[in-house]
Protein backbone atom coordinates (compact mmCIF):
# COMPACT_ATOMS: atom_id res chain seq x y z
CA UNK A 1 0.00 0.00 0.00
CA UNK A 2 0.78 3.65 -0.19
CA UNK A 3 1.78 4.43 3.06
CA UNK A 4 4.96 1.66 3.50
CA UNK A 5 7.10 2.83 1.01
CA UNK A 6 7.20 6.39 3.00
CA UNK A 7 7.57 4.50 6.33
CA UNK A 8 10.65 2.27 4.83
CA UNK A 9 12.09 4.82 3.18
CA UNK A 10 12.35 7.07 6.87
CA UNK A 11 13.98 3.52 8.70
CA UNK A 12 16.53 3.71 5.42
CA UNK A 13 17.50 7.04 5.81
CA UNK A 14 17.54 7.00 9.82
CA UNK A 15 19.63 4.35 9.22
CA UNK A 16 22.23 5.47 6.37
CA UNK A 17 22.33 8.60 8.33
CA UNK A 18 22.90 7.28 11.90
CA UNK A 19 25.64 5.29 10.44
CA UNK A 20 27.28 7.67 8.78
CA UNK A 21 26.71 10.11 11.77
CA UNK A 22 30.20 11.04 13.91
CA UNK A 23 30.42 10.88 17.50
CA UNK A 24 31.87 13.35 19.14
CA UNK A 25 35.14 11.96 21.27
CA UNK A 26 33.92 11.35 25.55
CA UNK A 27 35.44 13.95 26.76
CA UNK A 28 33.35 16.38 24.21
CA UNK A 29 30.48 14.30 25.45
CA UNK A 30 30.83 15.14 28.66
CA UNK A 31 31.42 19.21 28.03
CA UNK A 32 28.05 18.65 26.07
CA UNK A 33 25.91 17.79 28.62
CA UNK A 34 26.51 20.00 31.64
CA UNK A 35 22.95 20.16 33.27
CA UNK A 36 23.39 16.37 33.44
CA UNK A 37 26.75 16.84 35.64
CA UNK A 38 24.77 19.32 37.36
CA UNK A 39 22.11 17.27 38.08
CA UNK A 40 24.42 14.30 39.31
CA UNK A 41 26.18 16.60 41.41
CA UNK A 42 23.55 17.84 43.04
CA UNK A 43 20.73 14.90 43.56
CA UNK A 44 22.80 12.05 43.32
CA UNK A 45 24.77 10.64 46.73
CA UNK A 46 25.48 7.71 48.02
CA UNK A 47 22.33 7.78 50.58
CA UNK A 48 20.11 9.15 47.77
CA UNK A 49 19.50 8.30 43.92
CA UNK A 50 17.35 9.57 41.96
CA UNK A 51 16.57 7.61 38.60
CA UNK A 52 13.48 7.96 35.56
CA UNK A 53 12.60 6.36 32.70
CA UNK A 54 10.41 7.83 30.30
CA UNK A 55 9.84 5.29 26.79
CA UNK A 56 7.49 6.25 24.05
CA UNK A 57 7.11 3.38 21.42
CA UNK A 58 5.75 3.54 17.95
CA UNK A 59 4.14 0.54 16.63
CA UNK A 60 3.10 0.16 13.08
CA UNK A 61 1.87 -2.98 11.76
CA UNK A 62 2.39 -3.56 7.76
CA UNK A 63 -1.44 -5.03 7.00
CA UNK A 64 -4.08 -2.29 6.49
CA UNK A 65 -6.17 -3.86 9.21
CA UNK A 66 -3.34 -3.71 11.75
CA UNK A 67 -2.54 -1.67 14.52
CA UNK A 68 -0.98 1.49 14.39
CA UNK A 69 -0.58 4.46 17.24
CA UNK A 70 1.76 5.42 20.48
CA UNK A 71 1.86 4.81 23.49
CA UNK A 72 3.68 5.42 26.76
CA UNK A 73 5.20 2.12 27.43
CA UNK A 74 7.29 3.37 30.53
CA UNK A 75 6.98 5.91 33.26
CA UNK A 76 9.42 4.95 35.83
CA UNK A 77 10.76 6.46 39.00
CA UNK A 78 13.26 5.29 40.75
CA UNK A 79 15.11 5.69 44.31
CA UNK A 80 18.11 3.86 45.90
CA UNK A 81 20.98 4.47 48.05
CA UNK A 82 22.79 3.02 50.91
CA UNK A 83 23.32 3.59 54.61
CA UNK A 84 25.53 2.82 57.53
CA UNK A 85 26.49 -0.43 58.68
CA UNK A 86 26.43 -2.08 55.03
CA UNK A 87 22.28 -1.54 54.76
CA UNK A 88 20.94 -0.17 51.51
CA UNK A 89 17.72 0.02 49.84
CA UNK A 90 16.02 0.08 46.30
CA UNK A 91 12.35 1.08 45.21
CA UNK A 92 10.93 1.37 41.67
CA UNK A 93 7.55 2.29 40.32
CA UNK A 94 6.21 2.30 37.00
CA UNK A 95 3.59 5.59 36.85
CA UNK A 96 1.90 4.47 33.77
CA UNK A 97 -1.76 5.01 34.15
CA UNK A 98 -1.69 3.98 37.46
CA UNK A 99 0.83 3.31 40.31
CA UNK A 100 2.57 -0.04 39.77
CA UNK A 101 5.09 -1.62 42.03
CA UNK A 102 8.34 -2.56 40.38
CA UNK A 103 10.94 -3.17 43.19
CA UNK A 104 10.91 -2.63 46.99
CA UNK A 105 14.08 -4.44 47.90
CA UNK A 106 16.55 -4.01 50.83
CA UNK A 107 19.80 -5.35 51.04
CA UNK A 108 22.78 -6.31 53.65
CA UNK A 109 26.11 -6.39 52.53
CA UNK A 110 26.97 -9.18 55.13
CA UNK A 111 30.80 -9.51 53.58
CA UNK A 112 32.86 -7.51 50.89
CA UNK A 113 30.66 -7.67 47.93
CA UNK A 114 28.08 -10.33 49.15
CA UNK A 115 24.97 -9.05 49.26
CA UNK A 116 21.61 -10.56 51.27
CA UNK A 117 18.63 -9.13 49.62
CA UNK A 118 14.63 -8.63 50.95
CA UNK A 119 11.72 -7.77 49.11
CA UNK A 120 10.32 -7.80 45.51
CA UNK A 121 12.71 -7.26 42.62
CA UNK A 122 14.31 -9.51 39.26
CA UNK A 123 14.78 -13.27 40.39
CA UNK A 124 17.88 -14.41 39.24
CA UNK A 125 17.44 -15.60 35.98
CA UNK A 126 18.68 -15.02 32.45
CA UNK A 127 20.50 -12.03 31.61
CA UNK A 128 17.95 -10.38 28.87
CA UNK A 129 15.46 -10.20 31.96
CA UNK A 130 18.11 -8.66 34.03
CA UNK A 131 18.80 -6.11 31.62
CA UNK A 132 17.31 -2.62 32.47
CA UNK A 133 14.17 -1.62 29.95
CA UNK A 134 16.31 1.19 29.08
CA UNK A 135 19.37 -0.84 28.39
CA UNK A 136 18.31 -3.79 26.06
CA UNK A 137 19.23 -4.19 22.88
CA UNK A 138 15.68 -4.16 21.14
CA UNK A 139 12.32 -2.15 21.74
CA UNK A 140 11.47 -5.52 23.03
CA UNK A 141 12.49 -8.33 24.86
CA UNK A 142 12.62 -11.52 23.36
CA UNK A 143 9.52 -13.94 23.09
CA UNK A 144 11.59 -16.55 24.63
CA UNK A 145 12.45 -14.58 27.37
CA UNK A 146 9.04 -12.49 28.00
CA UNK A 147 7.26 -16.32 28.19
CA UNK A 148 9.64 -18.39 30.71
CA UNK A 149 11.93 -15.99 32.52
CA UNK A 150 10.33 -16.34 36.57
CA UNK A 151 10.66 -12.06 36.38
CA UNK A 152 10.15 -9.91 39.48
CA UNK A 153 9.23 -12.24 42.26
CA UNK A 154 8.83 -11.58 46.15
CA UNK A 155 11.25 -13.14 48.44
CA UNK A 156 14.74 -13.47 50.14
CA UNK A 157 18.07 -13.97 48.34
CA UNK A 158 21.86 -13.44 48.13
CA UNK A 159 24.00 -12.60 45.88
CA UNK A 160 28.17 -12.06 45.06
CA UNK A 161 31.00 -12.24 43.21
CA UNK A 162 33.77 -14.50 43.63
CA UNK A 163 37.25 -15.33 42.20
CA UNK A 164 37.87 -14.91 37.96
CA UNK A 165 35.04 -12.63 37.41
CA UNK A 166 32.52 -15.11 38.77
CA UNK A 167 28.98 -13.69 40.46
CA UNK A 168 26.37 -15.94 41.44
CA UNK A 169 22.68 -15.24 42.82
CA UNK A 170 20.14 -17.18 44.69
CA UNK A 171 16.96 -16.40 46.51
CA UNK A 172 13.26 -18.50 47.78
CA UNK A 173 10.67 -16.67 46.58
CA UNK A 174 6.25 -16.90 46.32
CA UNK A 175 6.24 -17.76 42.61
CA UNK A 176 3.51 -15.27 41.59
CA UNK A 177 5.16 -11.71 41.06
CA UNK A 178 4.83 -8.76 42.77
CA UNK A 179 1.36 -7.94 42.10
CA UNK A 180 0.11 -10.65 44.57
CA UNK A 181 1.14 -9.19 48.08
CA UNK A 182 1.37 -13.07 49.19
CA UNK A 183 2.09 -16.67 48.12
CA UNK A 184 -0.59 -18.01 45.93
CA UNK A 185 -0.32 -21.31 46.19
CA UNK A 186 1.83 -21.92 49.78
CA UNK A 187 4.71 -23.26 47.41
CA UNK A 188 8.29 -21.30 46.86
CA UNK A 189 9.56 -21.43 43.89
CA UNK A 190 14.02 -21.49 43.72
CA UNK A 191 15.87 -19.65 41.40
CA UNK A 192 19.23 -19.61 41.04
CA UNK A 193 22.27 -18.14 38.42
CA UNK A 194 25.77 -18.28 37.86
CA UNK A 195 27.73 -16.15 35.64
CA UNK A 196 31.50 -16.09 34.44
CA UNK A 197 33.05 -12.30 33.01
CA UNK A 198 36.00 -12.08 31.46
CA UNK A 199 38.05 -9.39 29.78
CA UNK A 200 41.41 -8.95 27.67
CA UNK A 201 42.11 -5.49 25.64
CA UNK A 202 38.65 -4.85 23.63
CA UNK A 203 36.95 -8.18 24.38
CA UNK A 204 34.40 -8.91 27.11
CA UNK A 205 32.70 -12.71 27.21
CA UNK A 206 29.97 -13.15 29.67
CA UNK A 207 28.40 -16.78 29.99
CA UNK A 208 25.75 -17.65 32.70
CA UNK A 209 23.03 -20.67 33.84
CA UNK A 210 20.16 -20.28 35.40
CA UNK A 211 17.77 -22.71 36.85
CA UNK A 212 14.48 -22.38 38.30
CA UNK A 213 12.07 -24.99 40.14
CA UNK A 214 8.76 -24.57 41.70
CA UNK A 215 5.92 -27.20 43.11
CA UNK A 216 2.38 -26.21 42.55
CA UNK A 217 -0.68 -27.02 44.68
CA UNK A 218 -3.35 -28.20 42.56
CA UNK A 219 -6.66 -26.46 42.81
CA UNK A 220 -4.49 -23.20 43.46
CA UNK A 221 -5.53 -21.61 39.71
CA UNK A 222 -3.04 -23.85 38.23
CA UNK A 223 -5.17 -26.81 36.72
CA UNK A 224 -3.03 -30.07 37.35
CA UNK A 225 0.04 -28.72 36.76
CA UNK A 226 2.25 -30.41 39.94
CA UNK A 227 5.94 -28.83 39.35
CA UNK A 228 8.07 -26.53 36.90
CA UNK A 229 11.36 -26.80 36.19
CA UNK A 230 12.92 -23.95 33.95
CA UNK A 231 16.81 -24.14 32.06
CA UNK A 232 18.94 -22.06 30.61
CA UNK A 233 21.83 -20.08 29.46
CA UNK A 234 23.18 -17.13 28.31
CA UNK A 235 26.30 -16.03 26.54
CA UNK A 236 27.78 -12.21 25.35
CA UNK A 237 30.70 -11.48 23.65
CA UNK A 238 31.87 -8.20 22.71
CA UNK A 239 35.18 -7.40 20.95
CA UNK A 240 35.72 -4.09 19.89
CA UNK A 241 32.74 -2.74 17.42
CA UNK A 242 31.09 -6.18 17.26
CA UNK A 243 28.16 -8.15 19.38
CA UNK A 244 27.37 -11.66 19.49
CA UNK A 245 24.68 -13.02 22.14
CA UNK A 246 23.09 -15.67 22.20
CA UNK A 247 20.12 -17.57 25.00
CA UNK A 248 18.51 -20.62 25.14
CA UNK A 249 15.49 -21.39 27.73
CA UNK A 250 13.58 -24.70 28.63
CA UNK A 251 10.52 -25.48 30.87
CA UNK A 252 9.06 -28.54 31.57
CA UNK A 253 5.87 -29.02 33.62
CA UNK A 254 4.85 -32.21 35.22
CA UNK A 255 0.99 -32.61 35.44
CA UNK A 256 -1.11 -34.97 37.54
CA UNK A 257 -2.86 -36.33 34.98
CA UNK A 258 -1.74 -35.89 31.37
CA UNK A 259 0.46 -38.96 29.86
CA UNK A 260 3.55 -36.67 28.72
CA UNK A 261 3.82 -33.24 30.71
CA UNK A 262 4.46 -30.51 28.05
CA UNK A 263 7.67 -28.87 27.30
CA UNK A 264 8.15 -25.19 26.21
CA UNK A 265 11.81 -23.92 24.43
CA UNK A 266 13.00 -21.18 22.89
CA UNK A 267 16.37 -19.19 21.79
CA UNK A 268 17.45 -16.14 20.57
CA UNK A 269 20.48 -15.02 18.66
CA UNK A 270 22.20 -11.74 18.10
CA UNK A 271 24.45 -10.05 16.01
CA UNK A 272 25.58 -6.23 16.11
CA UNK A 273 27.83 -3.69 14.99
CA UNK A 274 28.60 0.23 16.90
CA UNK A 275 28.82 2.02 13.74
CA UNK A 276 30.34 5.36 15.16
CA UNK A 277 30.29 5.93 18.62
CA UNK A 278 26.79 6.33 19.55
CA UNK A 279 25.13 4.38 17.00
CA UNK A 280 24.58 0.48 16.16
CA UNK A 281 23.13 -1.36 13.69
CA UNK A 282 21.48 -5.11 15.24
CA UNK A 283 20.03 -8.31 13.69
CA UNK A 284 18.29 -10.83 15.92
CA UNK A 285 16.85 -14.37 15.07
CA UNK A 286 14.68 -16.13 17.54
CA UNK A 287 12.16 -19.04 18.06
CA UNK A 288 9.38 -20.28 20.61
CA UNK A 289 7.10 -22.84 20.86
CA UNK A 290 4.82 -23.34 23.94
CA UNK A 291 4.90 -26.87 23.35
CA UNK A 292 7.50 -28.48 21.65
CA UNK A 293 5.80 -31.98 20.88
CA UNK A 294 1.96 -30.35 19.66
CA UNK A 295 3.37 -26.91 18.30
CA UNK A 296 5.99 -25.43 15.93
CA UNK A 297 8.38 -23.40 16.58
CA UNK A 298 7.46 -19.85 15.42
CA UNK A 299 10.49 -17.76 14.15
CA UNK A 300 11.37 -14.47 13.66
CA UNK A 301 14.11 -12.14 12.73
CA UNK A 302 14.16 -8.41 13.60
CA UNK A 303 16.54 -5.66 12.22
CA UNK A 304 17.47 -2.83 14.59
CA UNK A 305 19.18 0.86 14.97
CA UNK A 306 19.89 2.42 17.91
CA UNK A 307 21.26 5.89 18.48
CA UNK A 308 22.38 7.41 21.38
CA UNK A 309 21.97 11.51 20.99
CA UNK A 310 23.39 12.00 24.55
CA UNK A 311 24.21 9.60 27.62
CA UNK A 312 20.56 9.80 29.05
CA UNK A 313 18.26 9.71 25.34
CA UNK A 314 17.84 6.68 22.95
CA UNK A 315 16.09 6.38 19.82
CA UNK A 316 15.53 2.57 19.17
CA UNK A 317 13.83 1.32 15.10
CA UNK A 318 13.24 -1.44 14.76
CA UNK A 319 10.96 -4.42 11.85
CA UNK A 320 10.24 -7.65 12.60
CA UNK A 321 9.41 -10.21 10.20
CA UNK A 322 8.14 -13.94 10.80
CA UNK A 323 10.29 -16.40 8.91
CA UNK A 324 7.04 -18.32 7.56
CA UNK A 325 4.97 -15.22 5.95
CA UNK A 326 5.26 -12.33 3.43
CA UNK A 327 5.67 -8.64 3.88
CA UNK A 328 2.71 -7.69 4.96
CA UNK A 329 2.88 -9.68 8.25
CA UNK A 330 5.65 -7.41 9.22
CA UNK A 331 5.99 -4.90 12.15
CA UNK A 332 7.87 -1.30 12.60
CA UNK A 333 8.20 -0.59 16.29
CA UNK A 334 10.27 2.96 17.35
CA UNK A 335 10.98 3.88 20.53
CA UNK A 336 12.22 6.93 22.00
CA UNK A 337 13.54 7.54 25.83
CA UNK A 338 15.01 9.19 28.91
CA UNK A 339 16.61 7.34 31.07
CA UNK A 340 18.96 8.49 34.52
Amino acid sequence: MSWKRPILAVVCGVLIFGSAAVAPSPAAAAAEEPLLQQFQDQLNHDWFTLGALLQIVGTSDFREEGARGFEIANLRVKLNGRFDAGYSYMLQLNLHKEATLLDARMSYEFADGQYIDMGAYKSPFSSEALASASAIDFVNRSIVVNMLAPGRQIGFGVRGSGSGGMTYAAGVFNGNGVTANGNDDNEFQFVARTALKRTAGTAKVVAGANASYEMMETGAGFGDIESETILGGDVRVEIDRFLVAGEYLFRMQELMSASTDPEAHGFHATGGFMSSERTQILARFEGYTANRDMIDMVYYVTGGFNFWPTTVTEFQVNLVFPTEGDFEDGQLLLNAQVAF
